[in-house]
Parts: C-alpha cells; sequence; structure tokens
C-alpha cells in the first residue's frame, strides 16, 4: 500500500473512532483494533481496505451510518439553491458544459479523501471559473447523444445534487443510476437518491456491496447487467476511478476532482484539477 494511502486510512480511522467514543481508554482501544485490522489487509486494494475497514467499524463502534449527519446537511445545502444553480447553468454559453463543470466541482464533498472545504458554496464558485484541465468532454457528450443507454456511477452526497442537474441538462431517455449498497463513508445510498429526487431523472438502483467505491466482481446480478448492457459508463469520483482504473472500457468516462497527489500523479494532472477523460486515454502504470 502506498505510504500516503495508508496514512489517509489511518486518519480515516481516528475521525470514526473520534466521533462515536468519548472515554479515551477506550477510543485508543478501537484505534489500535482498526489499526491492526488496517495492516493485516496492506497488500489489498485502496477501496476493499477501506471497505473491511468500515464493516468491522460499524460493529465496533455500533453505527450503521457515520456521515448520516454530513451527507443530509450537504444534499439540502445544494438543494436549497437548487435554483441559483440552475439558472447559472441555463444563462451559460454551453448549459451541459456548466452542468458538467458543477457536477466534478461537487466531487470534492468526500469525507473519506478529507477535501471537504469549510464554506462549499463559495469553493464551488471560485472553481467555477477554473478550466477542466484533463477534458474530454467533447467525446463524452458525442458518446452521451450517440448512447442508448447510459450508466452513471455516484459518489458523494452533495455532489449528487450536481449530478442530478447536470443528467436534467442532458436529458437523455434512459439512464440509470447506480448507488451504494449500503451507507459508507458519505457515499450515495438509495436513501439520499430519493431525497434529492434522482428517480425523477433516471433510473435508480443498487450496486449491492458496500464498497465506497465499484468493485464489479462483488456487485449484484442486477448491476452487473446494468454495467454490461451500457452504451456509455460515467464514472463518478476518486473511489470508483480506484475500483476501475484497470478496466480500459472505451465506454467509461472518468469524472472527478483530483483530490490527492498520488490520484492526480496517475492522471497527470495537479492536485485540485478537474478531470473527464476516457478509460481508454489513461496511461496505465506500476499502480495497477
Amino acid at each position: 500500500m502506498n505510504i500516503d494511502c495508508y496514512k489517509c486510512h489511518h486518519r480515516n480511522i481516528i475521525k470514526l473512532v473520534d466521533k462515536h467514543t468519548i472515554d479515551v481508554q477506550v477510543k485508543a482501544e478501537q484505534i489500535g483494533h482498526l489499526t491492526n485490522l488496517l495492516h493485516k489487509h496492506g497488500d489489498e486494494s485502496n477501496v476493499l481496505v477501506s471497505t473491511l475497514v468500515h464493516r468491522e467499524a460499524r460493529n465496533l463502534l455500533q453505527s450503521d451510518d457515520f456521515y448520516l449527519n454530513e451527507k443530509d446537511k450537504a444534499n439540502k445545502l445544494l438543494l436549497n439553491n437548487y435554483q441559483h444553480w440552475e439558472n447559472i447553468v441555463k444563462q451559460s454559453s454551453i448549459p451541459y458544459y456548466t452542468a458538467l463543470k458543477l457536477a466534478i466541482i461537487g466531487n470534492i464533498i468526500d469525507y473519506g479523501a478529507h477535501s471537504v472545504p469549510d464554506d462549499i458554496e463559495q469553493y464551488i464558485n471560485e472553481k467555477l471559473s477554473c478550466s477542466i484541465s484533463l477534458d474530454e468532454s467533447n467525446k463524452l457528450f458525442n458518446e452521451i447523444t450517440n448512447a442508448k443507454k447510459v450508466l452513471y456511477l455516484g459518489d458523494n452526497c452533495g455532489e449528487i445534487v450536481f449530478d442530478k442537474l447536470f443528467l436534467e441538462t442532458i436529458n437523455h431517455s434512459n439512464v440509470t443510476f447506480a448507488v451504494r449498497g449500503l451507507p459508507v463513508i458519505n457515499d450515495v445510498t438509495q436513501r439520499e437518491a430519493d431525497m434529492v429526487g434522482m428517480n425523477k431523472v433516471a433510473k435508480v438502483i443498487s450496486n449491492g456491496f458496500d464498497a465506497p467505491s465499484t468493485l464489479l466482481e462483488y456487485c449484484s446480478l442486477e448491476f452487473k447487467e446494468a454495467f454490461d448492457s451500457a452504451d456509455i459508463i460515467i464514472s463518478k469520483g476518486q473511489g470508483n476511478l480506484e475500483g476501475l482504473l484497470h478496466n480500459d472500457d472505451p465506454r467509461l468516462y472518468f469524472l472527478l476532482t483530483a483530490k490527492c497527489h498520488y490520484i492526480a500523479s496517475i492522471m497527470d494532472v495537479t492536485k485540485g484539477d478537474l478531470v473527464v477523460t476516457n478509460a481508454s486515454s489513461i496511461k496505465r502504470n506500476q499502480w495497477l
């Protein structure tokens, strides 16, 4: 495991325990237990390690949804100003491109990556003036236009409000939006998809697994069928990227904000950059 990834996993462990345990001695024991688990599975992929640690944390800390309040707060924050964001899109020179950019900027709302800005709306407004650093959006939009079936892999709460706005803007007639099978970090589940009204713009399905990612070998049959039959697959966020990076399927597009130096180096961009790229365009390296 990359040392930076290990540190990120360990910070998540400390953060989870701090949120749910008061007693100092118990807290130290819980951190030690979860850290030992991290060591034990150090040779596994990042997303699988995160899955195993969060499963054990749910049992240890007796919580089924660690970031429930944060998820609801982020969704409500952006939903409350939905008309504002919608007007920005409609009044822009290229509405679908602006909606795409908002969806990617929203990917910063990620408690697993420790990247959530203090003022989310201020960050979004400032980032709107930035260009997409790795930009294959023209190819993406062409594929969407010609696709009969679109599969959209959701990532975090908050940003799903912009995912919905993007899907409304492109107005495709056959979109399936995939959510996580169980709560993990602040990733979207069926509950939060319902909260933002995602079913108004897409068919919502669960991927059937509790990873903060898409690990095809563990996903449900329904999801695998949707994946196999899609003409284009839009993968949001770092988690989905890490789970699918080995897959150079030309139907697959990665949309994300590069939230750490490690992921940025894989994409050959700078931390904080906005990315839209086709899976077949990525230069695979030793990370795989």
